[in-house]
């Protein structure tokens, strides 16, 4: 077995596309999908290659600085009356990943449902009525 960490930090540029599609009066959806670059810059460290200890015995990660893909993404349907509506949403994620002489992607994904309830706004916001 392999023993491995490591610390990614992705900041990166992304474009994408959104839409709103209204289909009736109290019904709509969402979608929108933004791929993009990342700049990875990560430490990693496996316990059976490391690099050279320093001269105090410490052993140092892996270090680099690589471009990644990603795919965010969400769908989202929302049911609205006056005072409640509810939906859901599904946010799919892609990533790539390079380590070394190797590399790794994955995709998760998220589903939420809600429920939402409008209460009067307090006096004070309503303004002059």
């Amino acid at each position: 077995m392999i023993t491995s960490c490591g610390n990614f930090i992705c900041p990166g540029i992304k474009a994408g596309y959104a839409y709103n599609l209204v289909i009736a009066k109290n019904l709509a959806i969402f979608m929108s999908i933004v791929p993009g670059m990342t700049f990875e810059i990560n430490q990693f460290y496996n316990k059976d290659e490391v690099k050279k200890s320093d001269k105090d015995g410490t052993k140092k990660p892996t270090s680099s600085l690589k471009a990644n893909f990603q795919v965010h993404s969400r769908l989202a349907m929302v049911y609205q009356r006056d005072r409640f509506m509810f939906g859901g949403s599904f946010y799919p994620q892609y990533y790539t990943h390079k380590l070394k002489d190797a590399g790794f992607s994955f995709f998760t994904a998220r589903a939420e449902i809600f429920f939402g309830y409008r209460f009067d706004a307090p006096k004070f916001m309503r303004g002059k009525q």
